[in-house]
């Protein structure tokens, strides 16, 4: 019978107001127009949300109206037994009452001891946050991109107002623990009003400390959206053939047909210029989750205040540290690529001497030889973009380890295994100048030599040949294609060994990123085996 009661009890009371609020917050997502999306529902919260701090306000005001109240109250009880009611008692619930009547300038006092005056109205509301640039063209892969990182882009905004609000809780429970810690000081240190008022500070002045948190990278704390408009540069991507920002293929005329325009080349150039934005979503992503990490950072600090055995002073100071390596991304990936080759861009990037031409007529060979110099600059194109993509990945991941603890091993943060996830990502952003040092460590000048020509011609007419010679080139084309997927996949399986993994060889690492070096520079190493053994007058000059 007494649980029927408290059952009709519970339906009573809880199931009306459980039915209030989740209608309430059905509201709030409610999207205001006729397309809905990630960023719209953020943008309702967002906006439902804005009457809270007032709300939270007039809580405070009635709170500091009860606590002049019992001030006076105590006052008197202090004349009347003074050895029984302390003075502080009451002189405390006068001033923290007088502190939630003033409760808009104990905030401004807290935001002003780390963050600028200037910007504290727009910060309130989330809108410093909110400055994600668009992305690039439409109708492809990049529209999706565009259209993911749109769909995102007020959560941000979103962040930064539940930090406010956050902080706004924590000025209020600063103020109630520094009167609990002059009425029962033996209870309550006065660490704990202290830290709850600064880590509410720290978070009124988020974008500050997101600002301090990059520049202790950096150095320079510039504009953080510039992370957010981050693309390829075009040196990035010059492995051969000169720099392009953007991906082309020559096209062919076949056996004196039409020119085709949109052949096997075309289709991989409009894959690859479709994609170039990834590292721009992936850089925004790391933005948005460095906000979430210094929101966490902060909150992690306070508890480690409160109660250093349970948390520790690195579980807040790690997350800054993170999130400082995701707000200088391009630092980092400046960082990772100078320290690999020494420059940024394409530099050290080998340019062949070119390559012998199609024959006239119709065969097989005009076909393989067309069709590897349709698709050669393309891929090349390609995979240096998907080293670069690549780079910034393993940078993320690597940046995001230093939340781990030591007892990972190689994937903690100082193991070897985050370590060498930042020198594959710098590898990986270093393709071409990595490949020009492993070239010129093994040939010196003699390296890229690609335009074939066959020395011992007895019997053979000039067609015949130029169509040895231009098939020769085709293979030399398609090896070079080989050897660069060769060498990235070299060096990611360095990576894999030092991660730990048991199926990764460190020597099928090695051969890998030395035998792709080798097959970019076939015709070198021909050229070495014929003047070893004395057939330089008979075989294949490359030159």
């Amino acid at each position: 019978m007494r649980s029927k009661t408290f059952a009709g009890r519970f339906r009573g009371a809880v199931l009306p107001a459980l039915s209030l609020a989740i209608g309430y917050l059905a509201a709030s997502i409610e999207p205001a127009a006729a397309s809905a999306d990630f960023s719209s529902v953020a943008s309702n919260i967002n906006t439902s949300t804005t009457s809270l701090p007032g709300l939270i306000t007039a809580l405070a005001y009635g709170l500091g109206l009860m606590l002049g109240v019992q001030g006076i109250v105590k006052l008197k009880d202090h004349v009347d037994t003074p050895n029984q009611t302390p003075l502080r008692t009451g002189i405390i619930r006068l001033l923290v009452g007088g502190a939630l009547f003033a409760l808009p300038i104990v905030y401004e006092a807290m935001y002003n001891s780390i963050g600028n005056q200037a910007v504290f109205a727009n910060e309130q509301t989330g809108g410093a946050l909110t400055f994600w640039g668009a992305l690039g063209p439409a109708n492809n892969l990049n529209d999706v991109l565009v259209n993911v990182e749109t769909s995102t882009q007020w959560i941000p905004g979103l962040l930064t107002s539940c930090a406010y609000l956050i902080g706004l809780l924590f000025g209020v429970a600063g103020l109630m623990k520094a009167r609990e810690h002059v009425e029962q000081p033996e209870q309550t240190t006065l660490k704990e009003p202290v830290i709850r008022l600064l880590a509410g500070g720290a978070l009124f002045a988020l974008p500050t400390v997101m600002q301090a948190a990059q520049q202790s990278i950096d150095g320079n704390g510039g504009v953080l959206d510039e992370l957010l408009l981050m693309v390829v540069p075009s040196n990035f991507l010059a492995i051969n053939q000169g720099a392009s920002a953007t991906c082309t293929a020559p096209g062919w005329t076949f056996f004196g047909n039409a020119g085709v325009a949109n052949g096997v080349g075309q289709t991989i150039c409009n894959m690859t210029n479709s994609s170039t934005f990834i590292p721009a979503l992936t850089s925004a992503f790391a933005y948005l989750f460095a906000v979430v990490l210094t929101i966490w950072g902060i909150l992690k600090i306070k508890d480690n205040v409160i109660n250093p055995q349970q948390t520790s002073i690195w579980e807040g100071v790690s997350r800054l540290a993170a999130a400082g390596g995701f707000f200088a991304l391009p630092y980092m990936i400046e960082v990772a690529t100078t320290t690999i080759s020494g420059f940024l861009g394409a530099g050290n990037s080998f340019t062949n001497t070119g390559f012998n031409g199609a024959p006239t007529g119709a065969g097989l060979d005009e076909m393989m030889v067309k069709f590897t110099g349709d698709i050669f600059g393309p891929m090349l194109f390609t995979l240096n973009l998907f080293g670069y993509a690549v780079g910034v990945i393993l940078l993320v991941i690597g940046i995001s380890r230093l939340l781990k603890s030591a007892q990972e091993g190689p994937r903690g943060p100082g193991g070897i295994g985050t370590i060498m996830t930042f020198i594959g990502a710098g590898a990986m952003l270093s393709l071409s100048p990595l490949i020009g040092a492993f070239s010129h460590s093994e040939f010196g000048g003699a390296a890229y030599k690609t335009q074939s020509s066959i020395m011992y011609t007895t019997g053979m007419n000039p067609v015949e040949i130029a169509h040895v010679e231009a098939v020769i080139s085709a293979v030399l084309q398609f090896m070079i294609i080989l050897g660069v997927v060769a060498f990235l996949r070299g060096i990611y399986i360095i990576r894999e060994v030092a991660e730990g993994r048991g199926q990764a060889s460190l020597m099928a690492g090695i051969t890998h990123m030395v035998g792709g070096s080798l097959a970019v520079n076939l015709g070198p190493v021909m050229n070495a085996a014929q003047n070893t053994l004395g057939l330089g007058a008979y075989g294949v000059n490359f030159f």
